[in-house]
């Protein structure tokens, strides 16, 4: 049998220290003005999150029927959400 042995310090280090690089990005942010009603605020937000390509494609998703289906992806997904709502058990 060996005979326990304490736990070893470790070794000193003898690297040297590395260099970390920090990048911080600024946003600028969405202007608000106090004369602006809840829309008018909302409409400038908008394109400051969400690009216009991505939201005409979503919209175009959603809605185009599908071929061979005869319903967009949006009426779908709410028709399946509406099935499980009320036909599935809860259990």
């Amino acid at each position: 049998m060996t005979p326990w042995l304490p736990p070893q310090p470790p070794a000193p280090w003898t690297g040297q220290p590395q260099q970390i690089d920090v990048h911080v990005t600024l946003h600028q942010p969405v202007p608000v003005e106090p004369d602006l009603t809840w829309w008018q605020r909302l409409a400038r937000a908008v394109p400051y999150r969400v690009s216009q390509l991505v939201a005409v494609t979503a919209v175009a998703a959603a809605s185009v029927p599908l071929p061979g289906v005869g319903y967009g992806v949006g009426r779908i997904w709410g028709s399946l959400l509406d099935h499980i709502g009320t036909d599935i058990h809860p259990a």
